[in-house]
């Protein structure tokens, strides 16, 4: 969890083919507890990819990601979105898309005190629940 003093950075890694209720209602709930927190920590909710070039969610709506993986800091909170199902696969298959959510949660969760995923990603997963990591300190 963010230092005292310090930014709790919450990431979406989004595809092609995301969900969009996936994306955009934790989205909105993060940005809820970002105004709730004010007084405590910072908090930054970002919508993440692999570049800044749009990208067409399932439901055919455009959403630009905000930073690419290579500029993405380390993550105190990491939501993995459900999407597509062949898209979805063919994202479990990417090795970028995948080797960053490696490396988020290999820092993620030995601390998380809880965890969570949606449900559609976290039951074809190949590495247990590991992909999405809450730590609360």
């Amino acid at each position: 969890m963010a230092k005292e003093g310090g930014t709790f950075n919450i990431g979406i890694p989004v595809y092609e083919g995301v969900d969009l209720l996936d994306v955009a209602a934790p989205y909105e709930m993060f940005n809820w507890m970002k105004s709730e927190l004010k007084k405590e920590m910072a908090v930054t909710v970002r919508i993440i990819a692999e570049t800044k070039k749009s990208i067409l969610t399932r439901d055919g709506l455009r959403l630009s990601p905000q930073v690419i993986f290579k500029r993405t800091p380390q993550l105190d909170l990491l939501w993995v979105p459900g999407g597509n199902p062949d898209d979805l696969e063919r994202m479990m298959r990417d090795s970028v898309y995948m080797g960053f959510l490696r490396k988020q949660s290999e820092q993620v969760v030995p601390a998380a005190k809880a965890q969570s995923s949606e449900c559609v990603f976290s039951s074809q997963s190949p590495f247990s629940y590991v992909e999405v990591a809450v730590t609360l300190g």
